[in-house]
């Protein structure tokens, strides 16, 4: 029995000695095979032949990470590869000159730029042999910039989609308070405005109302939207044409618990307004493909480095998301 019994024990200890080193031998086989994997995807990605940065301030981050995303998709098929660059919080000081000689410094073969509503004599970035990069550019049009390319949206059609979806929405009939919550000097929100009231002016049963705050004024924004919510007791759709009114709105509605009772169909291009249509609270979400600009963007640069042209104003798409009455 003793004897027995030590055969048993030598059994039972070989046998884990070998589930251990085949555990070994797996294990290490495993992370050598990802390691391999690891390093030809980053030999594959060093070797591409042309490199792209898109870069812009952190308040159009969202943004930028959605055309990001869409040069991601294609950039292997076009042997390139791509950064994007933003400062960490809008605390940075960063201005977009700096970050378009950003641009040049690490030579990037072109620049994926988000143009603000102001710009002032930008300079496109020049890489180390004094090269011009190549400059594509989107959100605002600035016609004094050099840029091949311009990747935006037309205002005046963005105008009559807003007003395609109001009039199928109320049937023709209701009343419409719009938020007007733009800078005086915005040229395209002026143009939007004034097309979508165009619009809606040929719809004798749809009553419009446009508030008269404007970012400009001293008064609170967020205050200024509940004031004029509140001085309106019979809203049938609720119109907002920025990401940043589109946030108060909605989040002013929802506080006076008319969410639901106020139908919101709202202009949006980041995760705070995707994520209030996600929930319900938003009726109807009209924003700019950006994905789709990103592909654009991608197709530009590279009929520009081919053809040594490209073309200078590209229209976007516009994406219409509806929840369910």
């Amino acid at each position: 029995m003793k004897l027995e019994r030590i055969i048993k024990f030598i059994v039972f200890f070989f046998l884990i000695v070998s589930i251990c080193i085949c555990g070994s031998y797996i294990y290490l086989s495993y992370n050598e095979l990802n390691s391999d994997a690891e390093n030809e995807n980053e030999r594959l990605f060093s070797s591409r032949s042309k490199s792209i940065l898109i870069t812009g301030s952190s308040e159009n981050e969202d943004y930028l990470k959605q055309i990001y995303e869409g040069v991601l998709e294609n950039c292997e098929m076009y042997d390139s590869s791509v950064q994007l660059y933003v400062p960490s919080s809008k605390a940075e000081k960063v201005n977009l000159q700096s970050l378009l000689y950003y641009g040049g410094f690490i030579n990037a073969d072109c620049v994926i730029s988000y143009i603000d509503s102001s710009p002032s004599d930008l300079i496109p970035p020049k890489n180390s042999s004094g090269v011009t990069v190549p400059l594509i550019t989107v959100g605002n049009y600035d016609p004094d910039l050099p840029q091949i390319s311009f990747i935006g949206i037309n205002y005046s059609e963005l105008g009559r989609i807003f007003a395609s979806e109001i009039i199928s929405f109320l049937n023709s009939k209701g009343t419409v308070f719009i938020l007007n919550t733009s800078s005086k000097n915005d040229l395209n929100y002026s143009t939007l405005v004034s097309s979508l009231l165009s619009s809606l002016k040929q719809e004798s049963n749809i009553r419009v109302e446009i508030s008269a705050v404007l970012k400009d004024s001293s008064f609170s924004l967020q205050d200024s939207i509940r004031q004029q919510i509140v001085s309106m007791p019979n809203i049938d759709v609720l119109v907002s044409l920025t990401e940043e009114s589109t946030i108060l709105a909605t989040q002013t509605v929802t506080d006076l618990n008319k969410a639901g009772k106020i139908n919101i169909i709202a202009f949006g291009e980041g995760t705070g307004s995707q994520s209030y249509y996600d929930k319900g609270l938003i009726t109807e979400l009209i924003s700019i493909d950006s994905k789709d600009i990103g592909k654009k963007a991608l197709d530009e640069f590279y009929e520009f480095s081919t053809k040594g042209s490209a073309n200078s104003y590209v229209m976007a798409d516009v994406k219409v998301q509806r929840n369910e009455k």
